[in-house]
């Protein structure tokens, strides 16, 4: 039985026996739903890890450091430490510092004093100089501004794996069943409390289908929960960063003519209540990734509106999935020159599962960086590792 099999069987058994622990740890920062979620991705990653097997049954004398984000810090771990660990010698990560105290417990609870993995709760600069320098790939999952300045400061033989985000937009078609499109536009925006780099940017609804669109969402919207993250009801809860809050409070200033529900949030609590923003025109000026559970839609009577939508330079650099509802969903549509990954009647959120390649061709949605050359592509980690330390 391969080594890297044993090491998931055994890991998926800890995290069972330490469920409730677990859960104390990360109900800071997530609620119950979301824990649950995050904690079946990984399970899932873990039962299917065959799936990788072309690529974990290498072996590297290699060296890898991860900076890992401030959303879904379990999944996080094992996407960009735990699975570089099973083919590498050593992997040295770092959280973000707001979650040094987080990420040292979910550590020693998961963690053998044996493992090649090694937790640093350091400066960034530290990080960079002490760690960073003496390896041969840096994994880095953040904002794109932020990835271009690190490639700018580390060795030019170092390799780079970067994951950040996409503006994923949602079309619903004139002939879309709307039932089925407004329960995964929800679950898909509300997801971690609307905290997720990959989360629909924008829901573009044909103008004879906007009426009861609205009126269905807004229904549902209703009926969300917010409230404490430990409650097993709660769908919102608390954000994890103020400056989503701010983010959101400048954004309802500029557009509050065309807020249509909710608008309200609690800066004490860091609670922003699900909300929606209705422009009954394409403005392809309102275009974001934004870090909180509000929905910004838009009527569009053709697809010439649609690709106008996606004709700017946002849209290009952080292209990656487009959900289509509708019959008419074989249209294929591209951001300025760059592909989209179309998805029928469905958003990533049933799509992605960690043991096949995710991610887009915008290159502030992913990329690689090997041998001075930069390729935006979706990325499976252990399979970018093999290719970065070898040829598989």
């Amino acid at each position: 039985m391969n080594d890297y099999y044993i090491k998931c069987k055994l890991m998926r058994k800890h995290l069972l026996n330490n469920k409730t622990e677990l859960f104390n740890i990360l109900q800071q920062y997530e609620t119950l739903v979301m824990f649950e979620d995050e904690l079946s991705r990984v399970f899932d990653l873990l039962d299917n890890i065959n799936l990788q097997k072309d690529y974990l049954n290498n072996r590297f004398a290699g060296k890898a450091s991860s900076f890992l984000p401030l959303n879904q810090p379990l999944y996080s771990f094992f996407l960009y430490v735990f699975i570089p660990s099973l083919i590498l010698e050593c992997v040295y990560y770092r959280p973000p510092a707001a979650q040094f105290s987080l990420h040292e417990k979910i550590f020693n609870l998961l963690m053998s004093e044996e493992t090649n993995i090694k937790l640093l709760c350091v400066s960034r600069n530290d990080f960079l100089k002490k760690y960073i320098y003496h390896c041969d790939l840096v994994i880095f999952t953040g904002k794109y501004e932020n990835a271009l300045d690190l490639m700018q400061n580390i060795p030019d033989n170092m390799s780079m794996i970067y994951n950040g985000s996409a503006l994923n937009p949602v079309v619903i078609e004139k002939n879309s069943v709307l039932d089925k499109a407004v329960e995964d536009v929800i679950l898909a925006r509300l997801y971690n409390s609307g905290q997720d780099c990959m989360a629909p940017a924008c829901i573009l609804v044909h103008k004879s289908r906007c009426g009861e669109f609205l009126q269905l969402l807004i229904k549902r919207l209703k009926k969300v929960k917010v409230g404490n993250n430990s409650d097993a009801y709660t769908i919102v809860g608390s954000l994890i960063s103020e400056e989503s809050i701010e983010d959101f409070i400048k954004f309802k200033d500029n557009y509050n003519d065309y807020l249509v529900y909710g608008g309200e949030y609690d800066k004490q609590k860091q609670i922003i209540y699900p909300s929606v923003f209705f422009f009954n025109e394409v403005n392809e000026s309102v275009q974001n990734i934004y870090y909180a559970p509000y929905f910004i839609v838009m009527a569009y009577s053709s697809t010439t509106d649609i690709k106008r939508f996606l004709d700017t330079d946002f849209s290009e650099r952080y292209a990656g999935y487009i959900s289509l509802y509708g019959s008419n969903s074989e249209d294929l549509y591209k951001a300025k020159d760059v592909p989209l990954i179309a998805l029928n009647s469905q958003t990533i959120f049933t799509f992605e599962n960690g043991n096949t390649e995710f991610g887009g061709y915008g290159v502030g949605c992913n990329f690689i960086y090997n041998d001075n050359k930069l390729v935006a592509k979706p990325i499976l980690i252990s399979r970018e590792i093999c290719n970065i330390y070898s040829r598989c």
